[in-house]
């Protein structure tokens, strides 16, 4: 049987999809399009199946906390928890959507519907839903928010009027909803900071790197799977195609070890050595030896001081990005003339500089506080301060040291 997608419909298909197909599945028109499962399950999933008889039953789910109950401990990441939580079960009972949470405003005691919703105040409710969501989609369950204002009577709901006037509106009933939802991850919040042009890639340059591009789809075949890459959700329904490489943890370790001398020191220490040797800083030997700078001689094969030690991980740090780098443009068919490198470790000019040479492209080097600028454009873009993404890159590069290394 030929499988439709929904550009295949017609006009009377794509309006019989706004109705279901009985209580908790959309429209299939006979298997040519996949079927959806909602249920309801603020705080726990419902699902309902046939028995042996025909009879409908309803399964056995998990009861959690109400949603007010959740509210009161103050705890967005209890209500994360939950959300996971209650994704797992839906995979259980197979089901796609959950329709909840429940964000409406308490406004009267005798409310039925209460104990699904979270709150009177409405930051609280709109950060508690906010943690629930992101808690449920987590696990790749979508949600729906129901009852989303102005429910205040349960008593003959579907023919009473809620009559609210406009301020009361937007100053209680509408605040839950203007909870900006930035890119939640650090490093996504960070790549939104960088000010990227032709799509080039990124190294988001901390203990850890993360190296990778921007993508409008995921890319699945074998050559990522195997080079350990993974699609990470971004702003827009985008992706961020990246892979963790080794940032500057060995650095840091060897510093430790050393007595915590500054960063500057160390950089000096490394520029006065040079073709010390190489070694494969992804190694999961260097993850958590007992001992850095033993097991960097250990894998070299010889003994060497501390200044031919930092540079030893400089150059292969740098090699490393260049490897990362080739590997990228393999997987993606391109070739890219730019670098950006963002975060604490943009900071570093001898790493940026040895990787500029390694890799033979231009590096461009900025913003350091690239999370917290990457959370601030995105809620800016939220409230319509600005205008999108290309507008705050530029605002960002005019506003902060942005730096190019060739």
């Amino acid at each position: 049987m030929q499988k439709l997608s929904v550009a295949n419909l017609t006009i009377s298909q794509k309006l019989r999809l706004l109705c279901s197909k009985g209580f908790w599945y959309t429209m299939d028109f006979d298997g040519l399009l996949p079927s959806v499962s909602v249920s309801d399950g603020p705080v726990g999933v419902r699902a309902e199946r046939k028995n042996e008889k025909g009879e409908t039953i309803t399964l056995s789910s998990v009861s959690y906390p109400s949603a007010q109950s959740l509210a009161n401990s103050w705890d967005v990441s209890l209500a994360e928890e939950m959300g996971e939580c209650l994704a797992d079960d839906c995979y259980e009972k197979e089901v796609d959507i959950l329709l909840g949470p429940g964000v409406n405003i308490k406004r009267h005691p005798l409310n039925g519907r209460n104990f699904e919703y979270f709150s009177e105040d409405p930051y609280l409710a709109g950060m508690m839903a906010k943690s629930y969501i992101e808690g449920v989609q987590s696990r790749g369950i979508g949600t729906c928010l129901k009852h989303f204002c102005c429910n205040n009577l349960e008593y003959n709901s579907f023919e009473q009027s809620s009559d609210v006037d406009e301020r009361t509106l937007r100053e209680i009933y509408y605040v839950h909803a203007t909870v900006i939802l930035p890119a939640t991850h650090d490093t996504a919040s960070a790549v939104l900071a960088a000010p990227i042009e032709e799509e080039s890639p990124y190294i988001s340059s901390g203990t850890w790197s993360l190296l990778g591009i921007e993508q409008t789809k995921a890319h699945t075949d074998e050559f990522s799977k195997k080079a350990n890459y993974s699609n990470e959700g971004s702003i827009g329904y985008g992706f961020r195609y990246q892979k963790n490489i080794m940032g500057l943890w060995l650095i840091q370790n060897v510093r430790k070890e050393l007595g915590n001398p500054s960063f500057e020191t160390l950089t000096q220490m490394a520029k006065c050595k040079e073709d010390c040797g190489v070694i494969d800083v992804n190694d999961k030997r260097f993850l958590s030896p007992k001992n850095m700078t033993a097991e960097i001689n250990k894998a070299l094969g010889k003994s060497l001081n501390s200044a031919s030690i930092m540079r030893v991980i400089y150059d292969s740090l740098a090699i490393s990005y260049a490897d990362a780098i080739a590997e990228l443009e393999r997987n993606t068919g391109k070739t890219y003339k730019t670098l950006n490198i963002i975060g604490g470790g943009s900071r570093d000019t001898l790493l940026n500089e040895l990787t500029a040479k390694a890799i033979g492209k231009k590096v461009i080097t900025g913003p350091t506080e690239a999370t917290a600028l990457g959370n601030i454009v995105m809620q800016m873009i939220g409230i319509g301060e600005l205008k999108d993404l290309a507008e705050a890159r530029r605002i960002i590069k005019q506003s902060f040291e942005i730096r190019e290394v060739q």
